[in-house]
């Protein structure tokens, strides 16, 4: 089936100091309404110069409105966390290695979660493999809530990715591994 939206039906450059995509509020791109979650998939293509502190995709502020954000930090790290914001401070997630081998080539990023309220209903694939390492979770997660934020292509708070992105997709279940390679 198609997924729920695309950002892009080709590649988007993004100049690391103010470009990025905002897609109004929907309750098609929220996952849980507090108390429960739905499975959900995000995939998209990226190269970089740099993957350090690059952003894919948000949907809120962390610590506040947050509900998901799918980023690389700043130890090369590919992470997808989901937000329970009727905590402070808490998050289930996953994470991979360093994936600074990956600069400057398209890569395709997925990631999947089940819905079940934990890290291990979460997999995160490079370029159709498993690869995620370890569980980054924090605090008593119950299940995302569902905030009146946009969601966000290439930004988070005031930090701009750079380097280009392509055929975002968000799907409102999990892709299968076979699905996703």
């Amino acid at each position: 089936d198609n997924p729920i939206t695309h950002a892009s039906s080709g590649s988007t450059s993004f100049d690391g100091s103010d470009d990025y995509i905002s897609l109004a509020d929907s309750d098609s791109l929220s996952f849980g309404d507090g108390s429960d979650d739905t499975a959900l998939t995000i995939s998209g293509w990226i190269k970089t110069d740099d993957v350090t502190n690059f952003f894919l995709i948000n949907k809120g502020v962390y610590n506040s409105t947050g509900e998901y954000e799918i980023f690389v930090n700043g130890s090369n790290h590919l992470k997808i966390h989901l937000f329970d914001e009727s905590v402070a401070d808490c998050f289930i997630g996953r994470r991979t290695g360093d994936i600074s081998a990956n600069e400057n080539s398209w890569t395709h990023l997925c990631f999947t979660y089940n819905g079940n309220g934990t890290n291990g209903g979460i997999s995160i694939f490079i370029n159709g493999v498993r690869s995620d390492t370890t569980d980054d979770s924090n605090g008593s997660y119950v299940a995302m809530e569902n905030h009146s934020q946009p969601t966000l292509i290439g930004k988070n708070g005031t930090s701009y990715s750079e380097g280009s992105i392509a055929n975002v997709g968000i799907w409102s279940r999990a892709l299968s591994a076979s699905e996703v390679q």
